[in-house]
């Protein structure tokens, strides 16, 4: 040991440590310094406040806001289940030529969902069941994030929205364009009247989340539960995380 501190102060490595926590006390002399550090351990402990939460959350889908004294950015933590499956779920809402996502903005979650009059109009029963997904289905599965307004004429929206149309020429589809991530427009459309619940659901549920098709078949996001068409568990996770990300999120 005294041949080990021999060599150290021979090589100079007592008297660089030494200025080196010399330094190092006199930086944190600095005001500045030490509001960083004040801010630092304050957001450090409303973290770990909020992981102790979070722990205790129950809940599917459930959401905290969590919001830093002193800052202005909001931290969203997403409780994941044990059941989740994110690779099916991103393959179903990364619809960007890079995995993004699509949906309408933030200024637009009250987007027409407009039944273009232009074409053949819609019967009661098509109405209805238009109306269970508009209303009934895609604002809880969005956490009361996307609610959009029905309403029936012959003139196009100028703000970004969700057109339906019934037309003979049609076949069952949908389609969305979008830029930077946003939706300007997206349309769902059938060829007639008598369309299932379903039929008229996946292709609106597609169109405003620009829902990729799975080995070419519709993404499985509906299903039949005690006697009604829903969005079922996989699609609530998909419009979740869709709708309370912003656009072009990675998942």
């Amino acid at each position: 040991w005294e041949d080990l501190k021999v060599e150290m102060a021979d090589s100079g490595f007592m008297e660089s440590a030494a200025t080196a926590l010399n330094d190092i006390t006199e930086t944190f002399k600095d005001p500045n310094v030490q509001e960083g550090m004040v801010s630092l351990a304050r957001n450090l402990g409303n973290i770990v406040e909020t992981m102790a939460k979070l722990s205790k959350f129950a809940g599917l889908r459930s959401i905290l806001v969590v919001n830093f004294t002193g800052n202005a950015d909001t931290l969203y933590v997403y409780k994941v289940m044990d059941d989740f499956n994110m690779i099916d779920v991103g393959g179903i809402i990364g619809s960007g030529n890079n995995g993004e996502t699509h949906r309408f903005s933030d200024n637009d979650l009250n987007a027409p969902a407009w039944f273009n009059l232009n074409y053949t109009a819609p019967t009661d029963q098509t109405r209805n069941r238009v109306l269970h997904w508009i209303n009934d289905q895609l604002p809880p599965a969005t956490k009361g994030k996307l609610n959009m307004v029905y309403e029936e004429d012959n003139t196009t929206p100028n703000v970004p929205y969700l057109e339906m149309a019934i037309d003979p020429g049609f076949n069952a589809s949908n389609s969305t364009s979008s830029t930077n991530n946003t939706i300007n427009w997206c349309y769902a459309h059938w060829p007639h009247n008598s369309q299932a619940t379903a039929t008229l659901g996946i292709e609106i549920c597609q169109a405003v989340g620009d829902l990729n098709d799975i080995g070419g078949n519709d993404p499985p996001i509906l299903s039949w539960e005690n006697g009604v068409w829903v969005i079922n568990h996989t699609g609530q996770e998909c419009f979740h995380l869709l709708y309370n990300f912003d656009p072009g999120t990675k998942f």
